[in-house]
């Protein structure tokens, strides 16, 4: 049995302690929320998901408690609060394996990189086509692995998998970027194009997907497994997916904050489609539909007017 920190109370946080205890370790979660440190511990409830865990799954609004003889810390924060709870569980953590399960970039780093800088220790990395509530429901889901082999089994049972994979750059890129895509790929739906159009668009942006990730050091053949094109895949396919909701709203003519009112919950790839451009732009990459989306978003007078943008739709 392991004793496992999960940092971070949302719909993957919670469905990944839920998993962890049911695969019989112990498990603690961290939330910054005492409305849902209480919706646990008293309710045994996660809002997300709306469904119930397991009761033996405990929230504690305290990091110092959350981490507390464990073995393993599993950070799964969105991307902006990661550095600022690493900093947090640097004041008081031991010797304990750290894993990161969240997605996304910070500026052209990521998260294990940041997780790194803070807690001066090798970060694992699991990802890949995994939405909470399907994981939730026991679907069948598999994700790249990297970390030490003991703790693989703190995850995999009858329904989930872990393959290796020595490319946690790589893995992580891929889980970030396809979230930019799946804003561009549910705008295509929101204007009502169709398959013709949308596969297009799939199929570039994928290509800059690569593209931006080997800039950076990746291999490129990582963005064909579970963590790249996987989890691309999930991502456009399910309307589980808040960044592909987040694109309908957006090709339906709403403003960012309505989108971001109505969605609910942090939607990655806004962030990430940020860091992308600074890349693209440093980098000097032609990567024309991830371009468009962040003048769309940022500067939508550019996006209108610039045809040497060469967006599909």
């Amino acid at each position: 049995m392991s004793r496992v920190a999960v940092i971070g109370s949302g719909s993957f946080g919670c469905v990944l302690a839920n998993l962890i205890k049911e695969n019989g370790h112990e498990v603690k979660i961290w939330s910054f929320s005492e409305e849902e440190k209480e919706a646990i511990n008293e309710y045994h409830y996660c809002r997300y998901i709306q469904g119930h865990i397991n009761e033996d799954v405990k929230c504690t609004t305290s990091i110092e408690e959350a981490i507390k003889d464990t073995d393993l810390i599993l950070i799964v924060t969105p991307s902006f609060a990661v550095r600022n709870t690493c900093k947090e569980i640097a004041q008081t953590i031991g010797n304990q394996q750290v894993i990161i399960a969240s997605k996304g970039l910070e500026g052209d780093k990521v998260l294990s990189e940041v997780a790194k800088e803070e807690l001066n220790r090798e970060i694992g990395v699991i990802s890949g086509p995994s939405h909470a509530e399907q994981i939730y429901v026991e679907k069948p889901t598999y994700f790249d692995y990297y970390g030490p082999e003991e703790y693989k089994r703190v995850f995999q049972n009858n329904y989930i998998t872990l393959e290796d994979c020595n490319d946690p750059l790589g893995m992580q890129l891929g889980a970030a970027l396809k979230n930019i895509i799946a804003i561009g790929y549910g705008k295509a739906h929101g204007l009502n194009q169709d398959t013709n159009t949308t596969s297009a668009y799939l199929s570039k942006a994928f290509r800059e997907m690569i593209s931006i990730g080997t800039a950076l050091g990746a291999k490129p053949e990582t963005f064909l497994g579970f963590s790249g094109l996987g989890d691309l895949l999930t991502t456009v396919g399910s309307l589980d997916s808040r960044n592909l909701k987040c694109g309908i709203l957006l090709g339906k003519g709403k403003k960012l904050e309505e989108i971001k009112n109505e969605v609910g919950m942090t939607i990655e790839g806004l962030n990430a489609l940020d860091s992308a451009y600074k890349v693209i732009e440093e980098h000097n990459l032609d990567c024309p539909e991830i371009t468009s989306l962040y003048y769309q978003i940022h500067q939508d007078d550019v996006y209108k007017n610039d045809k040497s943008l060469n967006k599909i739709f």
